[in-house]
């Protein structure tokens, strides 16, 4: 009995974890982008530049 109710208080908690993963592993997506797009632009006012 008492184990049931641990199960049951674990799961939203589990929830909680994956949902922090995702949402971490989404920022990080989020930055990487707005880093490529940064050296992008970087490079094009670089060449722009050199012109």
């Amino acid at each position: 009995m008492g184990r049931i109710h641990e199960q049951e208080a674990w799961r939203p908690w589990a929830q909680s974890v994956k949902f922090a993963l995702w949402r971490g592993r989404f920022q990080v997506e989020t930055e990487f982008l707005v880093i490529i797009q940064r050296l992008r632009r970087a490079s094009r006012s670089l060449l722009s530049l050199r012109t």
